[in-house]
């Protein structure tokens, strides 16, 4: 009895020390690889120590100005699960109001300093297309492929025109006519005033390509008069005829597998004859207006948004955000992100306001299973953090106005919060 009471004891002890040893393992491997990627992150920082420039950090104010919710559910219904591209449109700001439209089916204008409502618009079907004002005009479209165009001041609807599938991308308004994209790779022209279809151009896509989304339009104006660019579903850069819709190039840059949003409100950068937009490989590529062709590329890190502003670039990562001279393609600085995982980038003034989301904790339990959105401010100059704020929940978009000082963020359960920069 005593030899069995002895064998057992040794068995638990020799499974325990197994046990043990292998966590050591498992914990050499973690710290390894930890050091791993500290190192590779320090290399970076090498660049930046060396050629960041010299400058005291600007701490941001944020205060909360106000909060308000407008949707509770997605637009497509339960077949939307996707947090992280939220529920509603983009917030868009114009002077000192807010107009943002909800899956409820409701166009809302807010009076920015307050979060009063000034008017608000029923609409057939919910709203998930981002608005556009010019003038005394907003338009917006819905996911019933609906573009409607209101007043600004009365909210009284000037007019409406039927797509033939749902509108995401902010419309295009001139002085004279309103450009604007639905997601069946179809290019629409109307006549401001009375809503008339001028032109529209249709791509020829196969039937696999799922969904056939297209970005905003694009027109640049020259002396051989004026070009509209659109980005098609299949990866194409295609340049048009502004006068007859016909097209002048095509260059493909993109894969065929793009999601919807990302791809809807994908960034297209233009400056006096190049055209900047991110490639499926996270790269920024540089295009020629004229010809499609690509002049510049910049392959320094897995871009997920950039920014363009004067001489410089500004690349937001996985893991970095990277200032690069335009002119030398030196890196000027860069600066590690502590917020998750990183989704946009827009200009705040002399900041960069990023948005993040927290990974989930890998536990099928629900009370540990939190997801939580941050919205972090770096300086323009040094790259230096200038203001963080947590979440409970993912921020799905952004705006900025008031001249920089106002800051607007909505989260997946459609909740709005305006904040004043200082």
């Amino acid at each position: 009895m005593q030899k069995i009471l002895l064998k057992n004891t040794r068995y638990r002890t020799t499974t325990a020390l197994s046990i043990l040893f292998v966590f050591f393992l498992l914990c050499i491997s973690g710290v390894a690889d930890a050091a791993e990627k500290k190192q590779d992150n320090s290399n970076a920082f090498v660049i930046s120590k060396k050629t960041s420039r010299s400058q005291n950090s600007i701490r941001l104010k944020a205060t909360a100005v106000w909060k308000k919710k407008l949707s509770s559910k997605s637009p497509w219904g339960k077949l939307n699960k996707i947090g992280k591209h939220g529920i509603s449109s983009r917030p868009t700001i114009a002077a000192d109001v807010l107009y943002v439209g909800s899956a409820k089916k409701v166009f809302y204008s807010l009076d920015l300093s307050s979060g009063d409502r000034r008017w608000s618009f029923k609409t057939a079907s919910g709203i998930d297309g981002d608005a556009t004002v010019e003038g005394n005009t907003v338009c917006f479209g819905t996911i019933a492929g609906v573009l409607h165009c209101l007043d600004t001041d009365t909210g009284k609807e000037l007019w409406n025109f039927k797509a033939h599938s749902e509108i995401i991308a902010a419309p295009l308004l001139t002085k004279e006519y309103v450009y604007f994209t639905s997601t069946e790779d179809r290019v629409y022209v109307l006549d401001r005033n009375t809503g008339e279809k001028i032109w529209s151009y249709s791509a020829i896509a196969p039937h696999y390509v799922l969904p056939r989304i297209i970005t905003a339009p694009m027109i640049r104006d020259s002396d051989q008069g004026r070009k509209v660019f659109v980005l098609l579903a299949n990866g194409s850069l295609t340049a048009l005829d502004g006068a007859r819709g016909k097209e002048l190039w095509s260059k493909k840059i993109l894969s065929s597998k793009i999601n919807v949003l990302e791809h809807a409100r994908r960034r297209v950068v233009f400056t006096k004859d190049k055209l900047f937009i991110i490639d499926d490989r996270g790269v920024v590529l540089v295009i020629n207006q004229e010809d499609g062709e690509i002049k510049e590329s910049y392959p320094i890190i897995k871009t997920i948004d950039f920014i363009v502003k004067d001489e410089n670039i500004y690349l937001l990562g996985e893991e970095l955000i990277v200032e690069v001279s335009r002119k030398s393609g030196e890196v000027l600085w860069s600066t590690e992100l502590n917020h998750g995982k990183p989704s946009a980038m827009e200009l705040l003034g002399e900041h960069l306001v990023v948005l993040s989301r927290s990974i989930d904790i890998p536990f099928d339990v629900k009370y540990l299973k939190r997801s939580f959105g941050h919205a972090s401010t770096y300086h323009i100059a040094t790259g230096e953090e200038s203001w963080t704020e947590e979440f409970k929940q993912p921020i799905s978009a952004l705006e900025v106005g008031n001249k920089g000082k106002a800051l607007a963020l909505v989260n997946t359960k459609g909740v709005l919060r305006v904040f004043s920069m200082e």
